[in-house]
């Protein structure tokens, strides 16, 4: 049950904040074309939505401006939750990495969640999943970005987020990797 939590208050947070966000940053970019305040707001949360798991937009993804492509980069890094088929580091290691660092900074000795201890083993797994993650991601983009010199480093990352979190986003430079 304490499991069943930390999905639902990790995924509902990711999708409120994530919309509210990518609504405030694209209103006048990538949501320009959307007629109304209501179409804007279901098209922000289904970036977001999709940014974790699917990869489908219904936003011209070269318009995105750099900080909503980074807010997506963030959501896609997490993805979704345990026991789906999606990429990333899964809503359970960004929350107990969200903990750790709470409690770090409240001097803490020991990480809970409703009353129940959280292992250090979970947290050290926590740890050397996402430091692993980011190193991959830092590897690819070091090489994309020896072979791919002429490319945006921000496209760059961002493809190479999409791939490691099997999202299947694009900003449209794909098709023009060597």
């Amino acid at each position: 049950l304490p499991s069943t939590k930390i999905v639902l208050i990790t995924t509902f947070f990711i999708l409120g904040f994530g919309t509210i966000t990518y609504f405030a940053l694209e209103f006048n970019h990538s949501l320009a074309d959307k007629n109304s305040i209501p179409e804007k707001i279901v098209s922000s949360l289904f970036q977001i939505v999709t940014s974790r798991t699917a990869g489908f937009n219904i936003v011209d993804m070269s318009k995105i401006s750099a900080p909503a492509l980074i807010l997506t980069m963030l959501v896609m890094f997490i993805g979704a939750s345990p026991g789906s088929t999606a990429g990333g580091i899964k809503t359970t290691t960004a929350f107990v990495l969200f903990k750790s660092v709470v409690s770090t900074i409240t001097g803490r000795k020991h990480l809970e969640f409703q009353k129940k201890t959280i292992p250090f083993e979970l947290v050290d797994k926590s740890y050397s999943i996402t430091i692993m993650s980011i190193l991959i991601i830092f590897i690819s983009v070091f090489a994309l970005t020896i072979i791919e010199p002429q490319l945006n480093f921000i496209n760059l990352l961002f493809e190479s987020v999409s791939a490691f979190a099997t999202c299947g986003l694009s900003t449209g430079i794909t098709f023009g990797l060597s």
